[in-house]
């Protein structure tokens, strides 16, 4: 009998105490110490869920949220000891204000078994709204972590927490979605849902080139299918809870009877930062919505009835409001899905983190003052794009994709970038350290010319966008470790934030989205660039003016996807980091 099968015959469910109580029998039986990952995730997963029905709830989702990336806090400290120390060999004490001092507070943070979101609320602008979603564990997948075979993926019970410096408490919710749903029985779950599509979509861009009609007929299919998705996604998944997804709203975009709703929804026994969020959210909030996340015993429908029809206005003058910057850190299981597509989120400005760790490292680096770094001012990351180092079609089988993007790329940065040839190792290594801009336009990531492992061990110093399929996408090398990508190991190495795609696209609808997010966010610098649309975007390309552009990267990608023609090309476009804003020096 197994050390799984006896705790469950045992006891008939699998606790916590079980689980810590068999790692520690399976550590001793092989001589090791007790691993981080997986058994450290789920423990402390499985702890959360105590102190959440114990209601410390503060408690719970501060395990959570160390509960992200058990191994990729292992990998950077020991890219850490292997490569920083490395270099002061030759010295006895380690300089404190070298250029690669960020690896101290590195050090720092990744050396606390728990880091507090307190204290990092405490760095963070307070324009900033950080949302945490973490999956809660399955009992297939806390057996799964001791090699027994996985059940079909289900959909997960999840948490959101809000944070935000403007309240004076985190907004948690425990969501079980589609409660009728035959995905909570294990049938189906949200994640193949998607996996499926994806997969489908990879298929018929491979397979049916050939047969136009079949082509188009599949493309059709996928569009409407993950445009079902997306809505699924945002009103059966989240539901009523998608207030905690949005970010704060600017003094100027605030209805003057914006305070006095908030008052009456607290008078109606709401907590006063969940009355300010939901009151911001109206445009997305029913009267079933307010039922659902209001006690019903602290105020009847009828009442919140009323009120919702008092402040109905409201809707209309926020609906279309330019939200400030929302940071999403997500779990290795909710990751994988296109948080940002969702309608609520649409033009606002979204970037993720894998965890509370990397967060840190990014605030502590960029806040610092050094010369190689990329500064955090005010609300956002300073990035000078013209000061940049490009790669256009380095294989030379993209000629479509050359033919329409390197006129629009010489005009903007001449000839500071390679074209049609692969860069040289060690050009590329020096422009990731002195740029402030690195743009990427061809396959993938850009691993076959300096792969994740060599990145992580220069100090990155620009923003990184990588036009190229799946650039964005995180791999499970093994099932017992968090899922890396070339964007972690940029925000590892220290680049402010990296562009991606999640999934495969095809190239016409990314160079759109490329060419749509030049122009929005370098028109101002450039405006030769917002009359340069190539002959074949042009029937779809709608004319942006100086006054339209933007300096935030993160909105600047959620506008420009919508003009991709295809939903599931559209919903691929992610950014990783920190909020980034374009200047001129």
């Amino acid at each position: 009998m197994t050390e799984v099968q006896k705790y469950k015959d045992k006891n008939g469910a699998f606790g916590c105490d079980d689980l810590i109580q068999m790692t520690r029998n399976s550590s001793n039986k092989m001589k090791f110490k007790i691993a981080s990952v997986p058994f450290h995730e789920i423990i402390l997963k499985h702890r959360a869920l105590k102190k959440w029905q114990n209601n410390e709830k503060a408690s719970a989702v501060n395990l959570l949220l160390n509960s992200h990336d058990s191994s990729i806090r292992d990998r950077v400290l020991h890219y850490f000891r292997n490569n920083v120390y490395s270099s002061y060999k030759s010295s006895k004490d380690k300089p404190k204000n070298s250029d690669n001092g960020f690896l101290d507070y590195q050090e720092d943070c990744l050396k606390k078994e728990i880091p507090d979101i307190q204290e990092i609320l405490k760095d963070i602008p307070k324009e900033w709204t950080i949302v945490q979603i973490t999956s809660l564990p399955t009992k297939a997948q806390c057996f799964s972590a001791f090699g027994v075979q996985k059940e079909t993926p289900q959909t997960p019970d999840f948490i959101i927490a809000r944070y935000s410096k403007l309240s004076k408490e985190p907004l948690f919710a425990h969501i079980t979605p589609f409660k009728s749903s035959p995905s909570r029985d294990g049938t189906i779950g949200l994640m193949a849902m998607l996996n499926e599509l994806i997969q489908d979509h990879n298929h018929a861009n491979r397979s049916f080139r050939d047969d136009k009609a079949l082509y188009w007929q599949k493309r059709h299919e996928h569009h409407k299918q993950m445009q079902q998705f997306i809505r699924a996604m945002e009103l059966e998944y989240v539901g009523s809870w998608v207030y905690l997804l949005l970010g704060s709203l600017p003094k100027d975009y605030l209805p003057s009877n914006f305070d006095e709703a908030v008052e009456d929804l607290v008078k109606l026994g709401m907590s006063p930062d969940h009355a300010e969020a939901i009151v911001a959210s109206l445009p997305y909030m029913s009267l079933e919505d307010l039922c659902t996340v209001h006690p019903a015993q602290l105020a009847p429908v009828e009442n919140l009835k009323i009120w919702l029809k008092k402040y109905q206005k409201i809707k209309k003058v926020i609906e279309k409001a330019r939200r400030d910057p929302v940071i999403l850190i997500l779990d290795k299981v909710m990751q994988g899905l296109p948080w940002e597509s969702l309608e609520c989120l649409k033009n606002q400005s979204v970037t993720r983190v894998p965890s509370l760790s990397i967060l840190k490292i990014l605030l502590d680096r960029h806040k610092a003052e050094r010369v190689k770094t990329l500064k955090l001012n005010g609300k956002a990351v300073g990035c000078n794009p013209p000061k940049a180092f490009y790669v256009l079609n380095p294989e030379g089988d993209l000629r479509k994709v050359q033919e329409r993007l390197e006129g629009i790329v010489k005009a903007i940065w001449g000839d500071n970038g390679t074209i049609n040839s692969r860069p040289d190792f060690e050009t590329l290594q020096m422009k990731l350290e002195t740029e402030d801009l690195f743009v990427y336009l061809g396959h993938g990531s850009g691993t076959q010319y300096i792969r994740g492992d060599k990145i992580v061990k220069k100090l990155v110093r620009p923003v990184v966008t990588l036009f190229g399929c799946s650039s964005a996408k995180m791999v499970y090398w093994c099932s017992r470790v968090d899922p890396m990508g070339t964007v972690i190991h940029y925000l590892i190495a220290g680049a402010p934030c990296c562009l991606g795609m999640l999934w495969e696209v095809t190239d016409l609808d990314c160079d759109r989205m490329t060419v749509q997010f030049w122009q929005y966010w370098l028109g101002n610098l450039f405006p030769a660039l917002l009359d340069s649309t190539p002959p074949e975007f042009a029937n779809c390309f709608s004319k942006i003016s100086k006054g339209e552009t933007e300096q935030d990267l993160a909105r600047c990608a959620s506008m420009a996807k919508e003009i991709a023609s295809s939903y599931i090309n559209r919903c691929a476009l992610v950014v990783y980091g920190l909020p980034t804003e374009s200047f001129s020096s």
